[in-house]
């Protein structure tokens, strides 16, 4: 099976994590963002990264992500977490 979702951004990185999509976009010098969305393409969570560019993302089990960005770097994003 086929699926499109679109975005109001750039994607610049897709991965799956536990069952959710998340990518993360960026577009016109705006903050960088990790999005979850649902599977008619609705953003559900979105965490802010600030970067300049992602050029790509994974997603770990621990809910972490390892993004690609400036320069040739790798940035560990670790999403705040309740207690």
């Amino acid at each position: 099976m086929l699926k499109t979702l679109t975005s109001d951004r750039y994607v610049t990185g897709v991965s799956w994590v536990d069952g959710a999509v998340w990518h993360a976009v960026s577009f016109d010098g705006m903050p960088c963002e990790l999005r979850r969305v649902t599977a008619d393409g609705t953003v559900a969570e979105s965490l802010r990264v600030p970067v300049s560019e992602i050029s790509g993302i994974e997603g770990t089990r621990d809910g972490d992500f390892w993004c690609g960005g400036e320069k040739g770097t790798l940035r560990l994003v670790r999403p705040k977490r309740a207690r």
